[in-house]
């Protein structure tokens, strides 16, 4: 009887107390840890963006070297998907299966001609969605408006 009343008391479980404690000690950690975790996301969301910006890029150059021109603002991307109607489209391709979202779920915004004396402009909104901010993500950094 003796060694069942031991086997008893040590078979109990935890305490409420000792669950609040690591609970209170997983909550801890958890808030210090998930800053730098939300921050690395942001900051792969923007790394990606700057590919997927680069990648776009070099369709458009592509699309350049097939037709003789870049699409205009008004065919925009478009072009790289479905073929424009005009005279220089001999050389056309496909060139991309469809047209990109930028990370944030907006369209990438694209210009030609440039404003920023770059062949095109295209940018990202960047994380706040909104046009002409300090966030966003853009393939004339770097350049002034000078081209230099």
């Amino acid at each position: 009887m003796f060694k069942s009343r031991l086997a008893l008391s040590s078979a109990r479980g935890f305490t409420f107390l000792e669950i609040i404690l690591v609970v209170t000690i997983i909550g801890i950690l958890a808030s210090l840890a998930a800053p730098r975790l939300i921050g690395q996301g942001l900051q792969a969301r923007i790394g990606g963006c700057k590919a997927e910006i680069e990648g776009i890029s070099t369709s458009l150059q592509m699309y350049e070297i097939g037709t003789g021109e870049f699409p205009n603002t008004s065919q925009g991307l478009h072009a790289l998907v479905v073929r424009p109607s005009g005279a220089n489209m001999n050389g056309w391709e496909k060139l991309l299966d469809r047209v990109p979202d930028d990370p944030w779920d907006q369209p990438y915004l694209y210009a030609h001609p440039s404003n920023h004396g770059m062949d095109f402009d295209l940018s990202s909104k960047g994380p706040d969605r909104i046009e002409g901010t300090e966030d966003d993500i853009v393939n004339w950094e770097g350049v002034d408006d000078a081209g230099i």
